[in-house]
């Protein structure tokens, strides 16, 4: 899987070269297989990618925000994820899941001193 994870990355965030879903729906798999430095490098990888777009950003945001929470324990940059799938597609229902992510992990951030807000 990282090898396969090395090679999508290196490509997921270049325009043209393939839709940036395959590198989200590749970095959802490695994150079942336990696999999270995989998963996290291609949801950049796919952020990155300006073709990213609406739903597919959407869960990139949150999915990478949910690797940082729970594979990482970085609260900071989950909250500030979290933070950002709240701002861009507020009134959807994934963005009421990260509100509700946001109030348990921004706390956590506070006190460690990660995040601001």
């Amino acid at each position: 899987m990282r090898e396969l994870a090395d090679v999508l990355g290196d490509y997921a965030g270049r325009t043209g070269r393939f839709h940036p879903r395959y590198a989200i729906d590749v970095g959802l798999r490695a994150e079942r297989e336990a696999e999270p430095q995989a998963a996290m490098r291609l949801l950049e990888a796919a952020i990155a990618n300006p073709h990213l777009k609406g739903a597919d950003k959407e869960s990139a945001l949150y999915q990478l925000g949910m690797l940082h929470e729970s594979w990482f324990k970085n609260y900071g940059a989950a909250a500030h994820l979290y933070r950002q799938v709240m701002d861009e597609f507020g009134g959807s229902p994934m963005a009421d899941q990260a509100t509700e992510r946001h109030r348990i992990v921004a706390p956590l951030a506070q006190q460690s001193g990660s995040y601001q807000y």
